[in-house]
């Protein structure tokens, strides 16, 4: 699993706009496999009545999320007993570092420590038999903030330079930094035994059919 900006001819260009700009991966079911991102929540307005019309000095986004998609036209969104699968940044659960964990899982593979963790986001799969997209969203960077989904869009995008998903993928990881969305698939079992760190140690290698 590897975020990078996606090309014209996926979704177009997975719905950008002035404002927007994301960040995507492919994901494929396998029995018995979650699949685990984490990374670095970017600073955001407070929300309410109060909230800011523009970024203070302190806020790097105007806000961010992460959404799963059906990869089939319209391609919409991931939708699970009728919970949608898709996460602002106030519905996203943070640790005491100000870093996210997402767990994108059918439901009877939901790791049991994921389920009463706090500091995990849970997304549902939806439909296993169709292949899937999970997109990360940034809108509206502040000037001074760089590690954005948008700067990965301008300049990770060249396939004279960027010609696979791996060097695409590894141009966006390297201007993001921490920003970054660090993803890969996981055995059940695994987290279970070790939560996001044993994913990240021992991936799980799933098979497309």
């Amino acid at each position: 699993m590897m975020f990078r900006p996606p090309l014209s001819t996926q979704a177009g260009g997975a719905f950008p706009n002035d404002y927007n700009k994301y960040v995507v991966t492919g994901m494929s079911y396998q029995k018995g496999v979650i699949a685990v991102v984490r990374g670095r929540a970017a600073t955001i307005p407070p929300l309410g009545p109060n909230s800011y019309p523009n970024l203070k000095s302190d806020q790097e986004l105007r806000y961010w999320s992460m959404c799963n998609y059906d990869h089939i036209f319209p391609f919409p969104v991931v939708e699970q007993s009728g919970q949608p699968s898709c996460a602002a940044d106030d519905q996203t659960n943070l640790d005491a570092d100000g870093y996210y964990t997402y767990v994108v899982a059918a439901p009877n593979d939901i790791p049991a420590n994921a389920k009463t963790d706090k500091t995990v986001t849970i997304l549902p799969w939806g439909k296993t038999q169709i292949e899937k997209a999970l997109i990360f969203r940034n809108m509206l960077p502040a000037k001074n903030f760089s590690m954005t989904t948008q700067t990965a869009n301008d300049q990770c995008t060249d396939q004279t330079k960027y010609p696979t998903i791996e060097q695409s993928a590894a141009c966006t990881a390297n201007l993001m930094g921490p920003y970054y969305p660090q993803s890969t698939y996981c055995q059940k079992t695994v987290y279970e035994q070790g939560g996001w760190q044993a994913c990240f140690q021992s991936p799980a290698r799933v098979s497309k059919n």
